[in-house]
């Protein structure tokens, strides 16, 4: 996978403790609050924090607030690639990171799987909320501005400047918390890709600064990263990001070639073991196997990393606690599929409601851990029984699917888009990853073979010159099935 092919799937995706049962007290709102609440708008806000904060190539920094229940609030870490020398780093190149902030990161604009907020089965749809973008290119942990050159045969030796700023732009965040919200009872922690990473970090700080809050601390998909004993490669080099870290206890025996990223959850656990640590990831998840190659230099497998990264937490942390989902897909909060994957019958969306109402809670882990279960319902046979009156006859089967379901012709429709239309018609929403398209998907990937798929499963299956009008009908056919008898009212 090159890189560009990676900025077009993070594009598409821009996406525990059983010891102890605390319920969040109910707390008196505090005046801070409610001035907060008086002067928010009821959606997403945008804050502006000035200072020293500053995105990777020296724009304006900004983060996003949403307030809701004062007692509970969610802290999002956004994903985004990382960056740490000129081939990554390189603006005018491929560059494997998200350059700015601009209102395209708004979660107002990606309503899923968290975000989702009138989504009953959203355990966190009622918190306030502080989203806080990434621009930097260190997973929210540098401190320093580097210069790397940038050498070409075709043309003279440039230098670049980048920020790796994040943790200034997270500080100003978190101190924006502590102005408004002085007694939380609840906080959850998340966040997705590099957003993971520093999410025990940050909630380590959180945990410093509010004795008596329950806080839960989720990352999502990003538990492989684990550099190779043979390789010479350390990002956290460029980024200075053992400085950051040793400014707070538990650190000060690490050095650069001793520090991991499992050691965010370690010493996180160390100092507050009352911390509820959670991890998701897929099992074969396809980015992050791409991270592991280009930063490592090494031979190691994501799921082998995953297992031992996990390894080395549950060793010295008893809260922390894991979900290991099947497939090749990358992260899970920020996308609608956030309520439509289980294993072994377990929905990921009920085991994160688990853990942020304190209940006990176990370790979830595939056993053909190939492919992604997904939870299908009622709902997703409807769907799939629809697309199939859709695609009744050979006419009505678009053979070529390029572009915008809206730029068919209704008369004929494509696999995707007789999924699409369905499910937007069934489930009266303008959902892409309802239950039954994310089975479709799987299903044309299985029988695609992963090998040379790019994009779309769906559209690649439907435009394979060897697919026929009989194969996708088929294919449609198993999901129905599989719905029906599997379905969940």
């Amino acid at each position: 996978m090159c890189q560009r092919q990676l900025l077009s799937i993070l594009s598409l995706l821009l996406i525990a403790g059983a010891c102890a049962s605390r319920e969040p007290s109910e707390s008196v709102v505090s005046a801070a609050a409610s001035s907060l609440f008086e002067t928010l708008d009821p959606g997403w806000s945008t804050v502006r924090p000035g200072g020293e904060t500053i995105c990777s190539l020296g724009s304006e920094y900004s983060f996003f607030v949403r307030p809701g229940a004062t007692e509970r609030l969610l802290v999002y870490f956004q994903g985004g690639g990382a960056c740490w020398n000129a081939e990554t780093c390189d603006p005018e190149g491929d560059p494997t990171y998200s350059l700015a902030v601009d209102d395209s990161d708004n979660p107002q604009h990606h309503p899923f799987g968290i975000f989702d907020l009138d989504n009953a089965r959203n355990p966190l749809r009622e918190y306030s909320m502080v989203m806080v973008p990434y621009c930097t290119g260190d997973v929210h942990l540098g401190d320093r501005s580097a210069t790397y050159t940038v050498d070409s045969d075709a043309q003279p030796s440039r230098e670049i400047t980048v920020h790796h700023r994040g943790y200034a732009n997270a500080t100003a965040a978190l101190e924006w918390v502590y102005a408004h919200f002085p007694e939380p009872a609840q906080i959850v922690v998340a966040g997705s890709s590099a957003g993971s990473i520093p999410s025990p970090f940050y909630a380590q700080l959180l945990a410093d600064r509010y004795s008596e809050a329950d806080i839960v601390a989720l990352g999502d998909a990003a538990g492989s990263y684990r550099r190779d004993p043979e390789s010479d490669a350390n990002p956290i080099l460029s980024w200075d990001l053992l400085d950051v870290v040793q400014r707070h206890p538990g650190y000060g025996d690490f050095d650069a070639a001793s520090l991991g990223f499992a050691d965010l959850y370690i010493i996180a656990g160390e100092q507050h073991p009352e911390l509820r640590l959670l991890q998701f990831d897929a099992a074969d998840d396809g980015v992050q196997q791409f991270f592991l190659d280009l930063a490592y230099e090494g031979e190691s497998r994501v799921r082998d990393a995953i297992a031992d990264n996990r390894a080395e937490i549950r060793a010295r942390v008893s809260s922390f606690r894991s979900y290991l989902a099947g497939g090749a897909e990358h992260t899970i909060l920020g996308r609608e599929a956030f309520y439509s994957y289980e294993v072994n019958g377990a929905l990921f969306s009920d085991w994160l409601a688990a853990a942020v109402a304190g209940e006990p809670l176990d370790d979830v882990v595939c056993d053909r851990c190939e492919r992604a279960e997904i939870h299908l319902t009622a709902e997703d046979a409807s769907i799939a029984e629809r697309a199939l009156q859709t695609l009744a006859d050979e006419a009505s089967w678009a053979r070529i699917d390029d572009g915008p379901c809206s730029e068919q012709n209704e008369k004929s429709r494509s696999l995707r888009c007789a999924l699409l239309d369905a499910t937007r018609e069934v489930s009266r929403t303008m959902a892409s990853e309802s239950g039954a398209i994310l089975e479709a998907r799987f299903e044309a990937l299985e029988r695609l073979g992963t090998e040379g798929v790019r994009g779309s499963a769906l559209v690649a299956f439907n435009n394979r010159p060897e697919t026929s009008f009989a194969d996708v009908r088929e294919l449609v056919e198993v999901v129905a099935q599989r719905a029906r008898e599997h379905r969940h009212d």
